[in-house]
C-alpha cells in the first residue's frame, strides 16, 4: 500500500502518474505546471541562505576552491557548494544535496494538496487566464505559437466549466474551507 507523507499535521497522498489521478491531485499537476502565475517569487532571495547553512552544520565555498577547502571549519561545519542557477540548494563533497529553501510559500504537491478543491479550481483558472495573457502579448513565431494558444484557451474554458460545476455541487459555506477535498 502507498505510503502517505504528513504534511502540517495533515496526510498527503502520494502522486500518482496521470491516469491514476484523483480530480483534486490532477488539479495540483495542472497548477505545478504554471504555478509562478499565481504565487509570489520562490525561493526567496532576500533569505539569508548563509545563516540557513550555518544552522544544519554546512558553510558555503566557492566551488573553484572547494578542492583546497578543508572539509570541516574551526566550527564544524563541512563544506557545500551552491547549485549553479538553483536558489537555496548545495552539494556536500560526497555528493549529498543540502536543501535549505524554505517549506513555508514552496509551490509543491505536498503543499498544494492541502489546499482545499475550490481553492484549487480558481487558482487554476488564474494561472491559465495569466499564463494566456502572457502569451497573446508575444508575436507569434511559428504556427506552433498559434495552436498552443489556441489549446491553452480551450484548457481554460474547460478549467472555468469544471470549476463551475464543481462549486455548483458545493453546500454553501464550504467553498472557503482549506480542509475540503
Amino acid at each position: 500500500m502507498p505510503r502517505t507523507r504528513e504534511t502540517s499535521g495533515q496526510a498527503v497522498p502520494p502522486s500518482k502518474a496521470p491516469k491514476e489521478r484523483t480530480p483534486k491531485q490532477d488539479l495540483v499537476a495542472k497548477l505545478l505546471c504554471r504555478w509562478w502565475y499565481v504565487f509570489p517569487h520562490w525561493p526567496p532571495d532576500d533569505l539569508d541562505y548563509t545563516a540557513a547553512l550555518h544552522s544544519r552544520g554546512f558553510r558555503p565555498v566557492d566551488v573553484a576552491t572547494f578542492h583546497l577547502e578543508p572539509e570541516r571549519d574551526v566550527h564544524g561545519r563541512e563544506k557545500v557548494f551552491a547549485l549553479k542557477d538553483w536558489l537555496g540548494l548545495y552539494r556536500t563533497g560526497y555528493g549529498e544535496l543540502v536543501d535549505v529553501r524554505p517549506v513555508e510559500g514552496r509551490p509543491s504537491y505536498d503543499q498544494l494538496m492541502l489546499r482545499s478543491t475550490p481553492e484549487l479550481h480558481r487558482l487554476l483558472i488564474t494561472a491559465l487566464s495569466r499564463q494566456l495573457v502572457e502569451l497573446r502579448a508575444q508575436p507569434i513565431r511559428c504556427s506552433e505559437d498559434e495552436v498552443f494558444r489556441q489549446e491553452l484557451g480551450q484548457e481554460l474554458t474547460k478549467a472555468k466549466r469544471k470549476a463551475s460545476f464543481v462549486l455548483s455541487l458545493m453546500p454553501s459555506g464550504k467553498g472557503n474551507s482549506k480542509k475540503d477535498s
